[in-house]
């Protein structure tokens, strides 16, 4: 993407930079073609922020401003986007160019990826993360705690850590607000919610909302047919995007920004 002086942009990157990267989306969105290049040559100052911009896009202005990078430039940005999102965009890009990008993937990043584009993009295996917060039974409510405060996993699926067994099956869930309140030196085994409600990878859209719903669920396990192992986490905010219709912050409005 050739260089657009900030100086033109009307929003200042200092101001961009206050935004939840929601709200940038929203501008990019109703932006002209050049205002949004603007606005993404501005946050791209912040590669994180880009990253995050960047799922916040509908899948047209992915693409849009995708198409315009070399290889090595997208595949930059995809590895620090969230692995379920950037499996998301490789599967919208033309075909000849998805190989290509997934190899210039690191190995970790790449193997995520590969994995969740083996299942249809609108069921629990295309939707989850496969980031996630385990702990054993066993473990202190104040060992729980820590792993959730060192957990590489996507901020909305720490909501809920995955409590394991000594062979690594799924034995219960715990609310990371239950383990706040909890006395550092209990088990988690005590605190913890047994037989947890959870769904399986060709589950689709329809039966995952409705799973969530009837057990108020802000994140939910998906577990492999036989039961024996966690493959990722699906969140109420995965969920809620695929539902929502195409071209929804277009129809709705942009999302209020406080002064």
């Amino acid at each position: 993407m050739s260089h657009v002086p900030t100086a033109r942009l009307r929003i200042p990157y200092r101001r961009l930079a206050k935004l939840h990267p929601a709200q940038i989306a929203d501008l990019v969105e109703a932006a002209s073609h050049e205002e949004g290049e603007e606005i993404i040559e501005a946050v791209g100052l912040d590669r994180e922020l880009e990253a995050d911009v960047f799922e916040e896009l509908d899948t047209e202005h992915q693409l849009e401003f995708i198409d315009q990078r070399s290889d090595d430039e997208a595949a930059r940005l995809l590895s620090r986007m969230a692995p379920d999102d950037a499996a998301d965009l490789i599967s919208e890009v033309d075909q000849e160019r998805r190989l290509p990008l997934l190899e210039l993937l690191s190995e970790p990043q790449q193997r995520k990826v590969r994995n969740l584009l083996s299942y249809p993009a609108e069921s629990a295996g295309g939707l989850m993360s496969p980031d996630f917060c385990t702990v054993e039974a066993a473990a202190s409510v104040e060992d729980a705690v820590g792993a959730v405060r060192t957990a590489a996993a996507p901020i909305e699926s720490l909501n809920v850590v995955f409590v394991l067994d000594e062979h690594g099956h799924l034995v219960g869930t715990v609310p990371l607000a239950m383990l706040v309140r909890s006395r550092p030196a209990a088990r988690v085994a005590d605190v913890m919610r047994t037989d947890p409600p959870h769904v399986h990878p060709h589950w689709d859209v329809n039966r995952i909302a409705r799973q969530m719903s009837d057990f108020n669920l802000v994140v939910v396990p998906v577990l492999d047919e036989e039961h024996a192992h966690v493959l990722g986490a699906v969140t109420v905010d995965d969920l809620l995007e695929l539902l929502l219709p195409q071209g929804w912050r277009r129809e709705f409005g942009l999302a209020a920004a406080e002064e």
